[in-house]
């Protein structure tokens, strides 16, 4: 193929599966192989293409690099030119995304949800890296520094995630790299003529090459050994927590697995990300005329696996300028109050806007971005990746009194119902099963049975508030977590949405904030942090919509709200009452706490007050990998005086035979000491022609300087001196004055050395690194040697074919 396009295509294979480690860090991974592999093609087709219409060498990546911008521009472009030429905005908005995907890095944990940033962010780096091995293998010709930036991707998951790369990822892409190794070599052979066999006929060129079977063994072994070699090191792991836990301290990331929306993100991974955050900060302050507001909706996980909740694709998205009217199928005997709220949002950076539930409009008109509003889980969000940060806008809404006496007057959800359909799928579990019945036993209502649910989490049935859960040996997160009976707010939440849903009762997990605190001297001003996170259940009741149920202990969650419908399990007398629109802030705790706050702290989420959540020390941590680090870094070092020390570790004796080993031994270290120190030393060089070399000659009248002077000289000449007399003499020289030689010769040397030299001397002695090296590749050939036997012993057949 001309143009090295063969070397171009094996690149592109190569960079696309190089990307293999990436999906280890994403929950779901199918977009980023559909848009990497287009991504892909596209620029390998430009560089091939420019190549073709002999664009010079300079030009070619600044072609690729213009294909990246339009397919970047097509994809996450806003305000671009026919969608696909970018324009001035086009820019400021990639800059947008950037910043985004930035705190995106610092808040979620992994895998981390396919956020539009993170998307952008992924892309932009594949399309660098493609461009970049692109330009290394072929338009350079330095396929073997094409490495580099299949490294940097590599990086990337070794770095976040704890427990380690999947084998197979490193595998793919140790693989793409070797073959395009082989790729462009076999293409620099091929280009100094035709091919023939041993015997002289020719070689068609698509037929493989018989002396290559040794490279490629030597790739294979090569492989093996770069998977096998870390096994033996050992290393500090640490688990994922999920949404229901497993192990730790209640502070793992909480999302589960599988396909999700490429512009959603997991609401428990987010609750998580913030918590994890040291001391308080500030994330949002509304004014509104509801003297208690209660929570603010940000996301709903709605779609449920054994691991967990997490959000499902937006249902049907509609303009926030259009929201459907909020009180339409309303019971009649429900209070309502309507009620408008000032909503800034300071440090929170999420493709969510914050809502107070049952919103009638919401004006974001001074609100940058693109958003939209889901009816069906009544959540406002941004599918372009516009970002909720700094974000000012004003809503409207409802609040509505809902009662345990009017809630029981509502029907059976039908099986038909829309939300029956969509919000009742569970996976199947026989022990969730029974404790379901087991909880609505009695129970001739919906209602009721959604009572008998929420009590099941009082502390009287065995249930307690803890950020330590120790593991379950079931295989379900959820069973475990209902035998255990110890958990926080995501594992609470989690487990009463799967057993309304279990009781064939539509259900769904909210994740938001609490009511927060009300700011001193100003009413109606309510502030929320990072410490007001929280996760409850959102239950459908034919006539009045969807009914916040919170199974969580309210007197460990800061900011928390009553509900009279639904009273804290864990509380005296939980028997409901009525209510008018406003529910009240709980009032147990301190009695000096400011309105909205319970006076005690979230142990859900550290303190509501600026505690910081506690965590296990990590400077042990630190210091052991500190001190393995330091370690490897010595060992050359350790090695080479180890060395030294053997080979001069011996007495003077009269034996020819033990001083002629000896003489040896400190012939082979004076050797290693000119390697040490930047000098020649040829294994085949006479020790006469050695010293000559190193200490000067007189040819006539005319002196010649040596390398060596002074002490220096004299030592060399004593070593050569007797290494020649040991070798050739019928008594060797004896032992006395030797070490002395060698301890004039290193200081010498030092002396005559630069401070990089001499550092290098001590730290990274050269002599030890070749030796090493040379053992190395040794083993190597003698396992690829035992391997060609193996094959051969195995599959024997002719080197060359005969036609």
């Amino acid at each position: 193929m001309t143009q090295r396009r063969h070397v171009a295509i094996i690149a592109g294979i190569a960079s696309l599966l190089a990307i293999a480690p990436l999906t280890s860090i994403f929950e779901s991974w199918g977009w980023l192989l559909t848009l990497a592999t287009m991504l892909v093609v596209l620029i390998v087709g430009a560089a091939v293409t420019a190549r073709a219409l002999r664009a010079p060498s300079w030009a070619q990546p600044l072609i690729t690099m213009g294909v990246l911008l339009l397919f970047l521009t097509s994809r996450f472009g806003e305000g671009a030119l026919l969608g696909v030429l970018p324009t001035p905005a086009v820019f400021v908005h990639f800059n947008d995304l950037l910043n985004t995907a930035g705190d995106d890095i610092q808040q979620v944990a992994v895998p981390a949800p396919s956020r539009v940033a993170l998307q952008f962010l992924t892309l932009l780096g594949v399309g660098m890296v493609t461009l970049l091995i692109d330009m290394l293998a072929v338009t350079l010709r330095r396929p073997a520094l094409a490495g580099l930036p299949m490294l940097a991707i590599y990086s990337v998951p070794v770095a976040v995630i704890d427990t380690g790369v999947p084998v197979w990822p490193f595998v793919l892409g140790a693989t793409g790299y070797l073959w395009l190794l082989v790729a462009d070599n076999t293409d620099r052979v091929r280009r100094w003529g035709r091919r023939f066999s041993g015997d002289g006929k020719d070689i068609d060129a698509w037929e493989p090459s018989p002396m290559g079977a040794a490279g490629r063994r030597l790739g294979i072994a090569s492989l093996a050994i770069a998977v096998a070699l870390p096994l033996l090191v050992p290393s500090l792991g640490s688990g994922i927590m999920n949404t229901f836990g497993v192990t730790g301290d209640g502070t793992g990331p909480g999302n589960g697995s599988g396909n999700g929306s490429g512009s959603m993100v997991n609401p428990i991974t987010q609750l998580q990300g913030f918590l994890m955050r040291n001391g308080t900060i500030e994330m949002a302050r509304m004014t509104t005329d509801n003297p208690s507001p209660g929570y603010l909706k940000l996301a709903v996980a709605d779609d449920v696996t054994e691991s967990g909740f997490r959000p499902s694709n937006p249902h049907t998205p509609k303009a926030l300028g259009s929201l459907p009217d909020p009180s339409q199928g309303m019971s009649a005997d429900v209070k309502r109050q309507q009620h408008t709220a000032s909503i800034e949002v300071h440090n929170l950076d999420t493709p969510y806007l914050l809502l107070y539930p049952r919103a009638s409009t919401v004006d974001t008109r001074k609100v940058k971005g693109t958003w939209q509003y889901d009816p069906i889980t009544g959540v406002a969000f941004s599918g372009k990746g516009s970002n909720a940060r700094g974000a000012k806008y004003t809503q409207s809404y409802i609040d509505y009194g809902f009662t345990a006496e009017v809630l029981r007057r509502a029907p059976n959800v039908s099986p038909d119902d829309p939300a029956a359909q969509m919000f009742t799928k569970v996976p199947q579990n026989a022990y969730v099963a029974s404790e379901v019945i087991r909880a609505t036993q009695g129970a001739s209502n919906q209602y009721d049975k959604v009572l008998g649910i929420l009590n099941t989490f009082s502390d009287t049935n065995g249930f307690s508030y803890t950020l330590s859960t120790k593991p379950g040996t079931s295989g379900s997160l959820i069973e475990d977590f209902l035998k255990n009976k110890k958990g926080y707010c995501e594992q609470y939440a989690s487990a009463m949405a799967w057993m309304v849903r279990q009781a064939g009762i539509p259900s769904r997990v909210v994740t938001g904030f609490t009511q927060g605190t009300q700011v001193p001297g100003s009413p109606k001003t309510w502030v929320v942090t990072n410490y007001n996170l929280h996760a409850w259940v959102e239950v459908y009741f034919t006539g009045f919509g969807w009914v916040p149920f919170d199974p969580t202990p309210s007197a460990l969650v800061a900011g928390s709200v009553a509900l009279p419908w639904a009273p804290d399990p864990s509380r005296p007398n939980p028997t409901p009452t009525n209510a008018g629109p406003s529910s009240g802030p709980v009032d147990d705790g301190d009695p000096t706490a400011p309105k909205g706050d319970t006076g005690i702290k979230d142990k859900d989420s550290g303190a509501a007050a600026g505690a910081t959540p506690v965590k296990p020390a990590q400077w042990p941590y630190f210091l052991v990998g500190a001190l393995v680090l330091l370690a490897l870094l010595l060992t050359p070092a350790t090695a080479r005086i180890l060395t030294r020390r053997r080979r001069l570790a011996w007495t003077s004796s009269a034996d020819p035979d033990v001083v002629r080993r000896n003489t040896h031994q400190a012939w082979t270290e004076f050797g290693d000491l000119l390697t040490d120190y930047g000098l020649d030393s040829d294994a085949i060089e006479t020790p006469r022609g050695l010293m000559t070399r190193l200490t000067g000659r007189v040819v006539g009248e005319r002196a010649f300087a040596g390398l060596l002077t002074g002490g220096a000289a004299e030592g060399a000449r004593l070593l050569a001196t007797a290494e020649e007399r040991a070798r050739y003499a019928r008594e060797p020289l004896a032992g006395e004055g030797i070490r002395a030689a060698l301890g004039a010769v290193r200081a010498g040397l030092r002396d005559d050395s630069g401070r990089w030299v001499r550092i290098s001397a001590v730290l990274m002695p050269p002599s030890t690194v070749e030796r090493w090296r040379r053992a190395t590749g040794n083993a190597g050939f003698v396992t690829v040697e035992w391997l060609a036997r193996l094959h051969h012993h195995l599959t024997p057949r002719k080197l060359f074919r005969t036609r």
